[in-house]
């Protein structure tokens, strides 16, 4: 995958001179966002910014196993995942694939049948798998309109 570092600025040229060297013995490279992007996306990390936002739950987000819910430690917003967990979620946090070699950036329309059940939140080509691969949210996963 890959690493983020930070540091004062200052420190930049000799952390990145000695990483190179260190990882010369193992092909290391230098990759841009986009290729970290890409890596993320066929991993099924999710992103802050596109894929998990303030009105997703985890159960919603399928990181319910983040949440000791088994447990009896408390948490802030422990009640309504306990309830959302009883009463099923209304959307859900879906992987896609693309077999023709069709652009998505977010924001298309997931249809179900005929009717349009979401949207996708996030979406880059998987160079290991050659296909596009989008997330999105969809609603009544469960199945209907």
């Amino acid at each position: 995958m890959g690493w983020e570092l930070h540091m004062p600025r200052k420190a930049c040229v000799p952390v990145y001179r000695a990483v190179m060297e260190a990882g010369a013995k193992h092909g290391i490279g230098n990759a841009g966002y986009r290729a970290i992007d890409s890596l993320s996306i066929e991993k099924g990390y999710r992103h802050w910014h596109a894929d998990l936002r303030p009105d997703d739950t985890p159960l919603e987000a399928g990181l319910g196993f983040t949440c000791k819910l088994k447990s009896s430690t408390p948490f802030l917003g422990r009640e309504a995942l306990e309830k959302q967990k009883t009463e099923g979620v209304q959307k859900r946090l879906v992987g896609f694939t693309i077999d023709e070699k069709v652009p998505l950036f977010g924001l298309e329309a997931v249809w179900r049948n005929g009717v349009a059940v979401g949207h996708i939140r996030r979406a880059d080509f998987g160079f290991a798998i050659n296909k596009t691969i989008a997330y999105g949210y969809i609603r009544n996963p469960d199945g209907g309109p």
